[in-house]
């Protein structure tokens, strides 16, 4: 008898994997689980071209603040030969304008990924999202959503057979820290250190003010902000957040990590723009420049010889014209997929 019969209603089939020798199917076993979980990200990572190094903690960290997520039914994990090679994760939220989005991972080791385990994780998925959908009190319109790099060309492929479509597309881009464009703050902003104990929620709400006219932004959750607070790849001493001195308001923010085993794994000296923010009232101004010039900086300052940013492509706000101007070059391309499960 499957495992995790007793989740599944009768009315759904459970994913066969009767064809692949030595296959399991089961649910997760928790924390114990996780260090396994994150080599098969590792290499995936690694077979896809993508220059990410997961930690345990990290994926703890992310795993123990989902807000819509139950362990106990929202993972398959895929054993053979007693091996964990594959698994899938759902989650949902809503974003702005009113949608349930449905957001799995679905990671296949590289050495298993011949044995055809991808679709059984997406059926698995699918079947698990609109159970999730049919248990819920409201029924907003629901699509599965999910992130891909355009390197990951098998994957791809079975998304179009599957009947989803790419709907955004997001650049990585990068810039070597010879020469810094020098852009000044601008006049009655200044840059001040944060103070772990009385600036985070300030920080984070601006963040979110920021970002509201995102594409894909959702009302975030105390758990969303926990989970932020207690990243454990955060160095504060490498943001650098603008305040109005006569307001006393935060006007802007670039929240800025290095990510330590990413380049000791792959023998570069990358800094990472994580989060660049401008708030409306400041916007017009040149801050999200002068925000960029000074992070460019204190990542020259901690040794870092390349800076690299996310950026949605359609972004509206022209971010992909200011980091262009600022020096940055396009490096990897990643789409957005999404399927309607109404």
């Amino acid at each position: 008898m499957n495992p995790i019969s007793n989740l599944i209603s009768n009315d759904i089939a459970w994913p066969d994997a009767s064809a692949i020798p030595g296959a399991t199917l089961r649910h997760t076993l928790g924390e114990t689980d996780w260090p396994r979980m994150v080599e098969i990200i590792n290499a995936a990572h690694v077979a896809d071209g993508l220059e990410e190094v997961l930690s345990v903690e990290e994926k703890a960290n992310d795993l123990r603040h989902l807000e819509h997520f139950d362990p106990a039914a929202d993972v398959l994990c895929i054993d053979v030969n007693g091996l964990l090679v594959a698994f899938a994760k759902v989650e949902w939220r809503i974003d702005d304008e009113g949608n349930r989005l449905y957001d799995p991972d679905t990671v296949v080791h590289p050495d298993f990924r011949h044995l055809g385990l991808l679709p059984l994780l997406y059926e698995f998925s699918e079947m698990r999202a609109r159970q999730m959908a049919a248990a819920l009190p409201d029924r907003k319109p629901s699509q599965m959503s999910q992130w891909v790099p355009l390197s990951a060309q098998p994957q791809i492929v079975l998304l179009r057979d599957l009947g989803y479509a790419p709907v955004r597309y997001f650049y990585l881009m990068q810039h070597v820290l010879s020469p810094i464009p020098e852009v000044p703050m601008p006049a009655g902003l200044v840059l001040r250190p944060v103070d772990t104990a009385t600036h985070l929620r300030a920080i984070w709400d601006a963040k979110e003010e920021a970002f509201a006219d995102h594409w894909g932004h959702g009302q975030r959750s105390e758990a969303d902000f926990l989970a932020w607070r207690d990243n454990p790849t955060i160095e504060h001493d490498l943001w650098q957040v603008a305040w109005d001195e006569a307001a006393g308001e935060i006007a802007g923010l670039s929240v800025n990590t290095i990510f330590h085993a990413d380049n000791a794994h792959y023998g570069f000296k990358r800094g990472w723009i994580e989060t660049l923010g401008v708030r409306r009232k400041w916007r017009g101004r040149s801050l999200a420049k002068a925000l960029l010039s000074a992070s460019m900086h204190r990542m020259q300052a901690a040794g870092m010889t390349e800076v690299a940013l996310g950026v949605d492509a359609a972004n509206p706000t022209g971010a992909l014209q200011l980091y262009e101007n600022m020096g940055f070059r396009l490096y990897s391309e990643s789409a957005v997929w999404r399927k309607q499960i109404d």
